[in-house]
C-alpha cells in the first residue's frame, strides 16, 4: 500500500494516467453528500482508500472520449465517486471521463462558511466563499477577508479566518491510501472485486453490477442502451429498466443475475438489446395508441413492461388482432391501479414471467396474467372508495388521466375530445377551485381531493381560472352540450353549489367507478373502449 496526494492524483486523471474502467457505474453523488465529503476532509476525518488496477488487457476499455495515457492502463475501481467530486469541484470541470449527459453543475456553487465552518449549495452569507475559486485564485485570500470583514493583519480573528481557509486550500495536499490490484488478475476478477469493494462505499445495486459484468463483453452497452432511452425521452426512462426488460427477453429470467452466464457474448448481448428495443416500441407505442398515456408520469408500472416485452418475444409479435392488444393493456392498466409490483421482489416478478412462459398459447398466458392478478388481489372491482384520496401521486391520478383520453372525454371550452389521438399533454383541472375551496374547507384531503380533478386543454384552463361551478358549468353545457357528462360531472346543479361540495365528491366517484369497471371489462373482452 503506498499514499499519494489528492493533487497528484487528480493531475494523473487529468492527464490521462488514471482512468475509468467502462464496467463502472455513472456518477451517482447528490449535493448534500458533496457538502459531507468536504467537511469531513476539511476536519481530517478518514474518507477511505483508493483501489486502482494497472494492466494491458485490451478487454479492459475505458470510459469517455480521450484516450489514456500510452503504455499500461491504471483504472480507478473503488474511489470514482470521491475523485470525481474532487476533481469537479476543485477544477471547477468534470473530469473527461464524466458521463456527457451528467449534469456537470452539481459541482459549481459549493461555498465555505468561514465563520460558520460549513460546505453548503445555498448561502446568502457574506461569510461564504466559492470553493472552486478558492483553489484558483492563489494566495488572494488576505483580500478577501479584507474586503469581508473589518478585521486587520494582526487581528486574532483575521488569524484565525485565515488558518481556516489554508485549512480548505490544504485538502488537495492530503494524502490518500493507494492500495493495487495485481496485473495478473483478469478482468471478471477485477469486476468482482469491485462489486464486493463497494459495499463499504456507495454501494451498488444488482444492476449497476449486471452492466459492469456485462460491459466486460459488450464495452458499449451503456452507450447502446442510452440511445434507446434518449429516443424515449419523455417517458424518462432509466438503465435498470431497459436492463430489465433485456434480462427477461434474452433469459426468461427476472434476476439481472441471469445475465452474467457467460454464453451470452457481445453478439448475443447486441441482438438481446436490439430485439428488446424493438419490442418496447411497440409496447409504448400502443400505450400511447388506445390509452393515451403519453408522458412519463402517466406512464407507471413500468415493472410490467418486462413480461409485456417477454410476451411478444414468446409469441413472436401481436399476431391475433387488436383483440389481444388490448386484453394485455387491459392486465398492464390492472397493474397499475392495484399496484401489483410495487415493492415486489424477483419472486413475484417471476412467478407471472413463468405464467407467460408455459402456457401453450397466447390465450392462456393473457388468462393466466389476469389469474395471478385475481389470486393477489380478490377481486378487481373498482369501487367510489378508490377515487377517495388527494395524492397526485396516487395510481388512480394516471387512471383518471387514461380514462380522459381512452373514453374521449371532451373538452370544456371546445367540445372537442381529449382522444388519445389528440397529440397535446392535458392540464390538471380543479372544478372547485382550490382557492376557492380553501376559505371554507380545512381539510387538504378535501380540498386537494383526487375526485375534484378533471383534464382540459391549457387555453380552456386558463380561460375556466377560477370561476365557481356553478357559474361555468351552465356556460360549459350550453356551449358544449355532454361535455361535463363525459368528464363524469354530476349532472344536478345543486351539487354544484360550493356548500355541497362533499355531496359532489361522493356523487363524483359514483360516476368514476362506474366509467373505470366498464373500460376495464371491455379492454379484458378485447373491445375498445367505448366513448
Amino acid at each position: 500500500m503506498r499514499s499519494e496526494s489528492i493533487a497528484e492524483l487528480l493531475s494523473d486523471i487529468n492527464r490521462g494516467k488514471l482512468s475509468l474502467p467502462e464496467f463502472q457505474r455513472e456518477y451517482v453523488w447528490n449535493k448534500p453528500r458533496i457538502q459531507d465529503f468536504f467537511l469531513s476532509l476539511y476536519k481530517g476525518y478518514p474518507v477511505g482508500g483508493i483501489l486502482l488496477w494497472e494492466t494491458d488487457s485490451v478487454q479492459a476499455v475505458h470510459r469517455g472520449k480521450r484516450p489514456p495515457h500510452k503504455g499500461l492502463k491504471t483504472f480507478i475501481v473503488d474511489g470514482q465517486q470521491r475523485l470525481t467530486t474532487l476533481f469537479g469541484v476543485i477544477n471547477g470541470k468534470a473530469p473527461s471521463f464524466f458521463p456527457e449527459n451528467g449534469d456537470e453543475g452539481i459541482f459549481s456553487g459549493l461555498v465555505f462558511d468561514v465563520l460558520k465552518e460549513e460546505f453548503t449549495f445555498s448561502t446568502d452569507d457574506d461569510s461564504a466563499i466559492n470553493v472552486s475559486e478558492l483553489f484558483s485564485q492563489g494566495s488572494s485570500w488576505s483580500s478577501w477577508i479584507l474586503g469581508k470583514t473589518q478585521f486587520q493583519p494582526g487581528d486574532q480573528e483575521f488569524q484565525l479566518l485565515w488558518e481556516r481557509i489554508v485549512r480548505v486550500v490544504a485538502i488537495k495536499d492530503r494524502d490518500l491510501h493507494i492500495e493495487e490490484i495485481p496485473e495478473k488478475h483478469d478482468l471478471d476478477t477485477v469486476v468482482e472485486i469491485f462489486d464486493k469493494v463497494n459495499s463499504s462505499g456507495t454501494p451498488i445495486n444488482r444492476a449497476d453490477l449486471a452492466l459492469a459484468v456485462i460491459s466486460t463483453r459488450w464495452p458499449e452497452v451503456r452507450h447502446e442502451m442510452k440511445k434507446a432511452i434518449d429516443q424515449w425521452h419523455r417517458f424518462r426512462w432509466q438503465n435498470h429498466h431497459l436492463l430489465r426488460c433485456m434480462t427477461v427477453q434474452m433469459t426468461g429470467k427476472a434476476d439481472y443475475s441471469a445475465l452474467h452466464d457467460k454464453r451470452y457474448g457481445r453478439k448475443e448481448l447486441s441482438k438481446g438489446l436490439t430485439e428488446t428495443v424493438k419490442n418496447l416500441d411497440k409496447l409504448l407505442d400502443e400505450t400511447n395508441n388506445y390509452l393515451g398515456l403519453d408522458y412519463s408520469y402517466v406512464l407507471r408500472s413500468r415493472n410490467s413492461f418486462p413480461h409485456m416485452v417477454h410476451y411478444l418475444s414468446r409469441w413472436r409479435g401481436f399476431r391475433h388482432g387488436q383483440s389481444e392488444v388490448l386484453r394485455l393493456l387491459c392486465w398492464y392498466v390492472q397493474t397499475i391501479i392495484w399496484r401489483h409490483y410495487a415493492g415486489a421482489g424477483v419472486t413475484r416478478l417471476q412467478l407471472d414471467i413463468d405464467a407467460i412462459t408455459e402456457a401453450k398459447t397466447w390465450d392462456e398466458s393473457l388468462k393466466a396474467l389476469m389469474h395471478n392478478l385475481r389470486q393477489a388481489r380478490g377481486t378487481l372491482e373498482v369501487g367510489p372508495w378508490h377515487f377517495n384520496v388527494s395524492q397526485v401521486n396516487s395510481t388512480y391520478y394516471p387512471f383518471m388521466y387514461l380514462l380522459a383520453r381512452a373514453t374521449g372525454a371532451k373538452d370544456f371550452g371546445t367540445g372537442v375530445r381529449l382522444s388519445k389521438n389528440m397529440y397535446q399533454q392535458l392540464h390538471l383541472h380543479h372544478l372547485f377551485p382550490k382557492n376557492v375551496l380553501k376559505h371554507k374547507y380545512s381539510s387538504r384531503a378535501d380540498v386537494n381531493a383526487l375526485a375534484n380533478y378533471s383534464f382540459l386543454t391549457s387555453s380552456t384552463n386558463l380561460q375556466i381560472s377560477d370561476k365557481h361551478p356553478e357559474d361555468y358549468f351552465p356556460e360549459v353545457e350550453e356551449k358544449c352540450p355532454g361535455a361535463l357528462e363525459s368528464q363524469w360531472v354530476p349532472m344536478d346543479c345543486k351539487l354544484w353549489k360550493l356548500e355541497n361540495y362533499l355531496d359532489f365528491l361522493a356523487a363524483r366517484r359514483k360516476l368514476l367507478a362506474k366509467a373505470a369497471n366498464k373500460l376495464l371489462s371491455n379492454l379484458e373482452a378485447g373491445r375498445l373502449p367505448e366513448a
